[in-house]
């Protein structure tokens, strides 16, 4: 099929042809789901400044700059008409890491599910320059720009926008029909596009994601206090852990807490992307294993994760905390 650009600008029987064959092309790519946001519904700026003014942000300060290209996509792509959202499911069962401990040691670290699989990054942003690609093919002339989590996009506001799901209390996008573990990324495109319909949230009175966060990172009002979130210390922080650290134990690299007990989670689909197949299947288990990661290792196999974003450096500065932590609760 050939469509051309002015016949997608000017009739919405061209552009709901495209849209179709879309979501065609995203499930032949595995993608979980895929919808459309109207690029004109920007998002609160009052929001994103009151949380940045509270220091919610803690060390990170790049979410502090580029306000202007968060707040509006057409700073961060000029012409931009449509943004088509996608999310790709990442759930894999905990099948190694339940499994029973040495008797030697019976501490076990924890890896948020994200990081145990190839790096989403790369996997996500390659199957998103190949459905622009198809696009494009369909459309000559159309232009595009893909975007995945490190670039400046609000990118749970335009998912929640385009009706895949809706921001729940812990702060993350939850799709119905697969929960809160999927990554997001987006195409932006200079075409309009039918968009979607936001789905109202359906947390209802369920807070058990608050009960669950053992730092109370999560406030009811004002979203995530990033300075309080294990996720934010084992990951983002750079150096060594400063006296406001909260304890990280059991988590080494990340933290599902809030995931682990959201009821929409509870009949989650495993994958079917192999790349998010945990990438060291028989790797280490206790406290004990970890230690003994050397370099080498970590370049061998967790070099491919997101645990590259803290690097060997910050592996081993965060199973030393957990080491404290242990000496000090037996």
């Amino acid at each position: 099929m050939r469509l051309s650009k002015e016949s997608i600008r000017h009739g919405s029987q061209a552009s709901h042809e495209l849209l179709e064959t879309l979501r065609n092309e995203a499930g032949a790519l595995g993608l979980s789901c895929m919808g459309v946001a109207d690029a004109r519904c920007l998002p609160d700026a009052h929001q994103l400044e009151a949380w940045l003014e509270r220091g919610y942000h803690a060390g990170m300060e790049y979410m502090g700059r580029l306000r202007a290209m968060r707040l509006n996509p057409e700073y961060f792509f000029p012409g931009t008409q449509s943004i088509l959202c996608v999310a790709v499911n990442y759930y894999v069962s905990d099948h190694e890491v339940d499994a029973a401990p040495s008797a030697a040691d019976q501490t076990r670290p924890k890896v948020a599910h994200y990081a145990r699989g190839c790096d989403y990054h790369n996997v996500l942003r390659s199957k998103l320059h190949l459905l622009l690609q198809r696009i494009q093919a369909v459309v000559p002339g159309i232009r595009g720009r893909v975007a995945v989590d490190t670039a400046p996009v609000l990118e749970r506001y335009w998912a929640a926008q385009a009706g895949l799901g809706w921001i729940g209390r812990n702060g993350l996008l939850i799709v119905p029909s697969v929960g809160s573990w999927v990554f997001l990324g987006e195409v932006f495109l200079d075409v309009p596009l039918p968009p979607g319909r936001p789905i109202p949230n359906r947390c209802g009175s369920c807070d058990r994601c608050l009960n669950a966060c053992p730092t109370e990172a999560l406030t009811r009002t004002h979203g995530l206090d990033a300075g309080r979130c294990i996720a934010y210390w084992t990951v983002e922080h750079k150096g060594a852990f400063p006296p406001e650290a909260p304890p990280i134990s059991p988590w080494l690299f990340g933290c599902d807490a809030c995931q682990e007990v959201c009821p929409w989670n509870r009949s989650a689909p495993e994958t079917t992307e192999p790349a998010f197949e945990p990438v060291w299947t028989n790797g280490p288990q206790s406290l004990g294993d970890w230690r003994r990661v050397d370099e080498r290792e970590f370049d061998q196999y967790l070099a491919q994760t997101a645990m590259e974003r803290a690097g060997f450096e910050g592996l081993t500065r965060n199973l030393c905390r957990l080491t404290d932590e242990h000496t000090r609760a037996s």
